[in-house]
């Protein structure tokens, strides 16, 4: 229950951020062993301490924009709109929280990486229940009460978070030109972000030499698999039913292969020479013999600039914006008082009585 900071007429205690704290550092001490948390606690204590003066900073700036938000509503309807505002902002919580769920429990480390960053909160609380085996708000209630935290105190700062976002698109231009020179000057200088490796998918038939007699009985034994082939027979079902490959359960198949990163010289050699869809001659390297196929190849290079004009123009976008938002959140700290435990001053020292925002 403790004021660590009064932004306008709003307080930050320090039950809003110790338990997010005690999350991240939870996440961390499970990796370790316990030697290593009682060799290294003073090292966690401190990495404790910054965590919450980051978290801190996060905070005192969402409680700014939510300070702007209220400004705008008028004394004579805030009694009235609150509560309205508040119910729309809970079903608007509950409603993307079960779409972030999904997103979460399908999604690739790099994909998860993306949805944290532009979803921080509500990531953080579908990997929560994700952990634990929850399906349900009401069981990752249970869980947040055992860090002193709640749903109702999420359900708060997402209503927080999401009317001061609503205040920066009153302030900000989104529509700042961005001219064709611009973009075209940026690919120039960033041409090695555009460049596109060379890859080949490709299919193979083999015969290893440590399977077969001989030299001689692997080379009619190849030969006779791509005669088939050459015959009409379709290439996965004879990779399938004869070919001694690592891929061949899969028809022989193999997926986009970057340059460079095969073993073989001879079979590389041959997939980025071959015509496409044309049976190699027989190709025979320290393994075995092997007959391949191109599917499809991407030469080295760039992709032209027409094709990431757009991607060049985001770029622009969000750098005007986070430009735009900078100088908002620093008329902000000119305009709404605030106080830390930091600012000066033994920790838990009285805080000075909030003025109105």
């Amino acid at each position: 229950a403790q004021v660590i900071a009064i932004v306008g007429d709003q307080f930050v205690l320090a039950g809003d951020l110790l338990p997010q704290v005690e999350m991240v550092v939870e996440a961390v001490l499970s990796k370790m062993s316990p030697e290593q948390r009682s060799r290294d606690e003073a090292k966690i204590r401190q990495q404790r301490d910054i965590l919450m003066r980051k978290m801190l900073d996060q905070t005192i700036e969402r409680k700014m924009l939510y300070v702007a938000f209220l400004r705008d509503i008028p004394d004579s309807r805030r009694e009235e709109a609150l509560p309205m505002i508040e119910q729309q902002t809970e079903k608007s919580f509950e409603e993307s929280m079960e779409k972030i769920i999904v997103k979460v429990r399908q999604a690739t480390p790099k994909e998860l990486s993306t949805l944290t960053s532009q979803n921080p909160q509500q990531a953080r609380l579908a990997r929560l229940m994700m952990a634990n085996g929850a399906v349900s708000l009401g069981q990752l209630d249970l869980l947040l009460r055992r860090y002193g935290a709640s749903l109702e105190q999420e359900k708060r700062f997402y209503a927080e978070r999401t009317l001061g976002r609503s205040v920066i698109g009153q302030n900000i231009d989104r529509n700042r030109e961005v001219t064709h020179q611009q973009m075209l000057d940026y690919y120039r200088e960033h041409l090695q972000d555009y460049e596109i490796e060379a890859k080949v998918r490709w299919e193979r038939l083999s015969v290893h030499f440590s399977k077969t007699p001989n030299k001689d009985a692997a080379y009619r034994l190849i030969a006779d698999m791509g005669n088939e082939v050459l015959r009409g027979a379709p290439f996965s079902a004879v990779a399938k039913r004869r070919s001694q490959g690592l891929r061949a359960a899969e028809g022989g198949r193999h997926d986009w292969t970057p340059k460079g990163s095969l073993k073989s010289n001879a079979i590389e050699e041959a997939l980025y020479s071959l015509p496409m869809n044309r049976l190699s001659q027989i190709i025979e390297d320290e393994r075995g013999f092997h007959i391949v196929r191109v599917l499809a190849r991407t030469e080295a290079g760039h992709l032209p600039f027409r094709e990431v004009q757009t991607r060049i123009k985001q770029v622009f976008q969000k750098k005007h914006f986070d430009e735009q938002l900078s100088e908002y959140i620093a008329k902000l700290r000119d305009d709404v008082s605030v106080w830390t435990i930091y600012d000066g001053g033994p920790a838990g020292m009285t805080p000075p009585n909030p003025t109105i925002p």
